[in-house]
């Protein structure tokens, strides 16, 4: 009864407007006495601030933030295994699938400054994306994939899985730039590369084989996402990562199945 409640509840919360959504969650915030603050930007977009920081998003996904900028940013980068990384400032950081910054956000509130690479090919996301980091000179609305051109991205903002594969279901399809890493080939060492694109990793890493060799770590989310049958793309990614002298460092199993891998030729190096 309780769960059929909570599920009752969250679909009233997806249907309010969103004036009268910003209302409830933040008299709920002010009722646990907390310094989280919620805004309405446009019909689909909130910003929510607390001591640190402003950060804005897509409305459905409040959830995610009511706990804090923080701590999202620290959940993102721990499902990831990031935290099994030792970062120094100025470290190259490629997020491919970088949505609305969340993991630079993780960065911004250690603090530490990296030179950071970000990838959204959607343009809501994109939008937030520049809102949350105006400072930032690298931002690209750009897929990334296994060619140069043109390509049909399947649009689902309020879920955040917009992808280049065609899942069950989408709300629009937009025509957007698909490129190759390997066209950023011209970058030092890269510390990370972060890929979340939705079902279309192993065509991310198929596009990249140049710029892995200079690259020590690659976080790959995995998950059930890849197309209309929603397979996971674990197997594509271990064989490939393996082809490129990676080994798999760690993983993760559990809002988010990710797999961290590190290049064989850094730890020969060391």
């Amino acid at each position: 009864m309780v769960e059929v409640f909570s599920k009752f509840k969250v679909k009233i919360i997806e249907i309010l407007p969103l004036r009268i959504l910003v209302i409830f969650w933040n008299v709920k915030l002010k009722y646990q006495m907390n310094n989280i603050r919620i805004k309405k930007i446009d019909k689909f977009t909130v910003e929510i601030s607390d001591d640190e920081k402003r950060w804005a998003f897509h409305r459905d996904r409040i959830p995610f933030y009511i706990e804090g900028l923080k701590h999202r940013s620290k959940s993102v980068f721990t499902s990831y295994k990031l935290d099994l990384i030792s970062f120094q400032e100025n470290d190259i950081v490629f997020d491919i699938g970088a949505n609305t910054g969340d993991l630079k956000l993780y960065f911004d509130l250690a603090p530490m400054h990296v030179q950071y690479f970000a990838f959204e090919p959607a343009t809501f996301e994109f939008k937030c994306l520049k809102y949350n980091l105006p400072n930032e000179e690298n931002l690209f609305q750009l897929a990334i994939s296994n060619f140069n051109g043109a390509t049909n991205l399947f649009i689902n903002p309020g879920i955040a899985s917009s992808s280049i594969i065609e899942p069950p279901c989408y709300l629009r399809i937009d025509q957007v730039v698909a490129v190759k890493l390997d066209n950023y080939e011209n970058q030092s060492v890269i510390k990370l590369i972060k890929i979340d694109a939705e079902g279309a990793e192993p065509e991310v890493l198929e596009g990249a084989t140049n710029l892995l060799k200079k690259t020590e770590f690659v976080a790959i989310d995995v998950g059930k996402e890849r197309g209309v049958m929603e397979e996971d793309t674990e197997k594509d990614c271990l064989r490939i990562m393996i082809e490129n002298n990676f080994q798999l460092f760690a993983r993760s199993q559990s809002h988010r199945h990710t797999l961290l891998f590190r290049n064989l030729s850094f730890i020969e190096q060391n």
